[in-house]
């Protein structure tokens, strides 16, 4: 298990070199989140790093356009992911393993509405 909890206002180099280091130990649930309110954080690439991970919980995150892709190719196991309070641009969630997602208070450009593609989805709750 990976967890960092982000509560200053850091660099964004510095937050995805923590994430990075992280991942290199392989964990199988990864939890990252930021209370530092002058900063959005993105989540750096993974590469090989994630292919264990299995649960993903991620709080006050900047998803960019490359988080479908990082959830559909780097996270080939991923069952539970909880997303609370990120700003998901564009407003994508895609994965063939996801069994279980929760989307809280995230949002997304006006007007944009969240798409959602996992057949293998058994519990979804979003507000």
């Amino acid at each position: 298990m990976f967890r960092l909890h982000v509560t200053h206002d850091y660099e964004s180099k510095v937050v995805e070199r923590w994430i990075r280091r992280g991942m290199k130990c392989f964990p199988a649930m990864m939890e990252i989140s930021n209370s530092a309110n002058a900063r959005l954080y993105g989540l750096p690439h993974l590469g090989s790093t994630s292919y264990r991970l299995r649960r993903l919980h991620l709080v006050n995150i900047n998803l960019d356009n490359s988080f479908p892709r990082k959830l559909s190719y780097g996270c080939p196991v991923l069952e539970d992911l909880k997303l609370d309070r990120c700003f998901l641009d564009p407003p994508e969630i895609s994965s063939s393993t996801l069994k279980n997602l929760i989307v809280t208070g995230c949002t997304t450009h006006s007007g944009h509405v969240l798409t959602i593609t996992a057949p293998a989805l058994l519990f979804l709750l979003t507000w």
